[in-house]
């Protein structure tokens, strides 16, 4: 792969050793984390020469994953956030937080077992 389109953040995909040896199966998909001269590391902890991946060829299906994933987690430092500036904490309490978040859900309008059920993924966090 040609060095000037490699970006730190892109999803490659790795296609073999070419000389260079590394621990990372051919096929494996993986993000390049940094720039090391002639050298990308990617999330591994390995250092690669471009011409050991190309770029991933991702599905329509895999990007919207990729969103949704995002979006919940998103969603979840939003919600950190605003228990933060509601309890005029400067410092992330996780213990205060869950009983936070499970009062909101006991208070929902949700039926018993949808409450059941969110309290339980709360709890397996």
């Amino acid at each position: 792969m040609d060095n000037k389109k490699v970006k730190v953040g892109m999803k490659v995909k790795i296609i073999g050793g070419n000389g260079h040896h590394h621990s990372i199966p051919p096929g494996t998909i993986t993000r390049i984390a940094s720039k090391h001269g002639g050298d990308w590391m990617v999330d591994e902890g390995q250092y690669l020469r471009s011409s050991m991946f190309e770029p991933a060829i991702r599905s329509k299906t895999e990007i919207q994953g990729e969103i949704n994933s995002l979006q919940a987690e998103i969603k979840d430092l939003e919600d950190r956030l605003d228990f933060m500036k509601k309890s005029k904490n400067e410092e992330f309490d996780e213990d205060e937080f869950k009983c936070w978040k499970a009062l909101r859900i006991v208070e929902s309008s949700k039926d018993e077992f949808e409450k059941a059920q969110a309290l339980a993924k709360l709890i397996k966090g």
